[in-house]
């Protein structure tokens, strides 16, 4: 009996190691970002039409809430037990982060924004982006165009150093 007793403790010790080491990983798995600032930075600047000039950038990151499919009141159980089932091992879940951007720049005409637009449409990491405004301004004898855009990064997207090496060798070509 005591020797069960023993093991029975030391079990038990192990498993509350066991939950601090997996809160330790979580938490350190949330300081990870997912896409660098610096590569959505590039990506911002190597689609860049000449002429155009960002004045400002904003990034503001959210936790996305996951999507609930309203298909029948099983499913909603079935996704709640999943998710209590999940939360009582102690397993932890990986955040999705929802990066959403707001760009201000400055372009001669219209259709160079309208080039940076579809630049940032087609890009990897880009998603929704869309104009707010444009604002024609006339600075002595020079027309140009103040923009405001915003997009959001793809919250699926991971990056690979591979994929890091990539761009860095695609930003050499575009400029």
């Amino acid at each position: 009996m005591a020797k069960a007793h023993e093991q029975i403790a030391q079990l038990e010790e192990l498993q509350t190691k066991g939950k601090a080491m997996m809160k330790t990983m979580a938490m350190a798995a949330e300081l990870l970002e997912p896409v660098p600032k610096s590569v959505v930075l590039a990506c911002l600047t190597n689609n860049m039409p000449s002429g155009v000039s960002l004045l400002e950038l904003k990034l503001t990151s959210k936790e996305a809430k996951p999507s609930i499919s309203r298909t029948s009141a099983a499913s909603q159980y079935q996704a709640a037990s999943a998710a209590a089932e999940a939360q009582q091992a102690y397993i932890p879940k990986e955040r999705l982060l929802q990066t959403n951007i707001e760009i201000k720049g400055i372009a001669p005409s219209d259709i160079e924004v309208a080039n940076y637009i579809a630049r940032l449409g087609a890009s990897e990491l880009l998603t929704d982006v869309a104009l707010v405004e444009s604002k024609e301004h006339k600075m002595d004898a020079t027309k140009f165009r103040e923009f405001k855009l915003t997009a959001m990064l793809k919250t699926d997207r991971r990056l690979t150093k591979e994929d890091i090496e990539g761009i860095r060798a695609q930003s050499g070509k575009t400029i």
